[in-house]
């Protein structure tokens, strides 16, 4: 049997993401992420998105961070749908890890995710 994700189908579903008033949350932990997470490791701040945009398939979403919020090393991220501002709160869709390290700077974490068949 042949199947095809169809274009404007994934299109539609990236559009669903944006107006779920999704949240981005940062924190410390390290772990690999796994598609059977469901909170971020340890979580130490979180904000409702400051922006969201869809172009075709793909879905920016971005989080704005005032540096008295952060940590003094960022290990990950995760976007959360069906959300507050409680952690572990609501729905994570994604997960990544990176070291950032944001000294005295607020911090603006964009979250891109492309929605695709596999």
């Amino acid at each position: 049997m042949a199947s095809a994700a169809i274009t404007e189908g994934m299109q539609r579903v990236a559009a669903l993401i944006e107006p779920d008033t999704p949240y981005v949350g940062i924190g410390t932990g390290t772990g690999t992420p796994a598609s059977s997470d469901t909170e971020l490791d340890t979580e130490t701040a979180r904000t409702p998105a400051t922006s969201t945009s869809v172009g075709g398939n793909q879905v920016d979403v971005r989080g704005y961070f005032p540096n008295a919020q952060t940590p003094t090393t960022i290990q990950e991220m995760g976007l959360f749908l069906n959300a507050s501002a409680t952690a572990d709160s609501g729905s994570m869709l994604v997960r990544a890890t990176q070291a950032l390290s944001p000294g005295s700077a607020d911090v603006l974490i964009t979250i891109k995710v492309s929605i695709v068949a596999d």
